[in-house]
């Protein structure tokens, strides 16, 4: 009976503690976990996936616990965005060398719409890179290589991050790492993610079928949005060709299904959404110093100028030219006058001695 009883009651503690373990909440690590190896299982072979997981796992960490250090809010580990890192870490290993543009120059947002990230609303979304060896830690490389950049850290450090992914590809010694972090403009953080769909391939062509009122289409807005309300007989195909656009561009916008996309008249659609206004530089023009007038140069002349003397006519002659003139007629005369008046001048002296 002893031995009944003592069998009856580890039966009861074993179903006690199945009970136990089956109520017992899933912890937010043991969630992040499983993430992680789902999406690394879809990209890398079984060989690398534990210690990609073990990376990858180290630096969410470290992320979220720098952003705790500097009070930014923590991150959600978003599948999504890390299946777009881990696309274009293994690309960035392909090439060998660290690029922002991918293999047809799309950017991280083009990158992050692929993979269906934001459910179709309008997002936010960059990314971090790093090319590093593999025994390279996750806290070296947060606090030693990124904290050197600020443009690395105000990109670690968006207070309106709310996703990250996380991607990580090695070849021998050296490990590529890209870092995404997103956010809904919206602010929310669950959505429903768009079927994956490359936008870089060729879209079928749709013939838009003309309806019998014309189509007029809206004015932009001083914000730089542009809506259209749809009236009576419109499609689709009709509304994206009048403003020159793809129709799946304007589903996407307006949350409208890609695959069997409906639109009601009286509604309005987003055709271009509101954009940013970057303040333009005021140019502010210089005045200019005066120009100098140039003084003409003086050349000498070296010509020399021959005065000549003018003839002296007689009547500038004075009043003695004009008596001697005289006497000239009577030379003999003068000259005995003369001789006769020294003569007596002779004798004269003679008879006073």
């Amino acid at each position: 009976m002893r031995k009944f009883l003592n069998a009856f009651l580890k039966i009861l503690i074993l179903i006690f503690m199945i009970f136990l373990a089956a109520d017992r909440p899933v912890s937010a690590n043991s969630v992040t976990e499983t993430t992680i190896r789902k999406v690394i299982n879809q990209t890398a072979t079984a060989d690398l996936v534990s210690e990609q997981e073990k990376a990858i796992q180290s630096i969410f960490s470290q992320i979220n616990m720098y952003r705790a250090e500097k009070k930014a809010p923590m991150l959600i580990f978003d599948k999504n965005l890390s299946q777009a890192a881990q696309n274009f870490a293994s690309y960035l290993l392909k090439t060998g060398k660290l690029s922002e543009e991918g293999p047809k120059r799309e950017t991280v947002q083009t990158r992050a719409m692929d993979v269906g990230y934001g459910g179709g609303a309008p997002f936010s979304a960059s990314q971090n890179l790093a090319m590093i060896w593999v025994s390279t830690t996750a806290d070296y490389l947060i606090h030693s290589i990124w904290n050197t950049d600020p443009k690395n850290i105000q990109k670690l450090l968006d207070v309106k991050g709310q996703h990250v992914g996380i991607g990580v590809a090695d070849e021998r010694n050296r490990r590529f790492v890209v870092v995404m972090i997103g956010h809904l403009l919206d602010g929310s953080i669950q959505y429903t993610p768009l079927p994956t769909y490359d936008f870089r391939t060729p879209k079928p062509v749709i013939s838009p079928t003309p309806s019998p009122i014309p189509l007029i289409t809206a004015t932009r807005q001083p914000d730089g949005a542009v809506i259209h309300e749809i009236s009576s007989g419109q499609t689709l195909s009709e509304i994206a060709y009048a403003y020159r656009v793809d129709w799946n561009t304007i589903a996407l916008l307006n949350h409208l299904d890609l695959e069997n996309p409906v639109i009601y008249e009286g509604n309005k659609l987003i055709i271009q959404p509101t954009y940013t206004i970057t303040p333009t530089p005021t140019i502010t023009e210089t005045p200019r110093p005066p120009t100098r007038t140039p003084r003409p140069t003086f050349t000498p002349n070296f010509n020399p100028v021959i005065f000549q003397e003018q003839p002296v006519h007689e009547e500038t002659k004075n009043g003695f030219s004009v008596l001697f003139q005289q006497l000239r007629d009577y030379r003999r005369e003068t000259g005995l006058v003369l001789i006769l008046i020294s003569a007596l001048g002779l004798l004269f002296s003679i008879f006073r001695k």
